[in-house]
């Protein structure tokens, strides 16, 4: 499974199944519905499902769409197994 399809259905888990309406330019807040308690959710199911230690407070502001989620983790070395 790819990263980005991996990443869809963690999203997809956290809107009730809605996987439908996750492409890779969705906006977590605008396009997805997503508040901030949503993404704070979503980003521990992220680095529990990746096995990262922890993605830095700074970088929430700019981790808003799918795509640009998916190009952080594959930039940060994402353990191969975690893929």
């Amino acid at each position: 499974m790819d990263t980005y399809e991996k990443l869809k259905g963690i999203i997809a888990n956290n809107m009730q199944g809605r996987e439908a309406e996750i492409t890779p330019s969705s906006d977590l807040l605008t396009d997805l519905g997503f508040n901030s308690f949503d993404v704070v959710q979503l980003v521990c199911d992220i680095e529990e499902a990746f096995g990262l230690e922890q993605i830095p407070d700074d970088m929430l502001g700019e981790l808003r769409t799918v795509d640009k989620i998916v190009a952080y983790l594959e930039e940060n070395g994402v353990p191969e197994a975690a893929q």
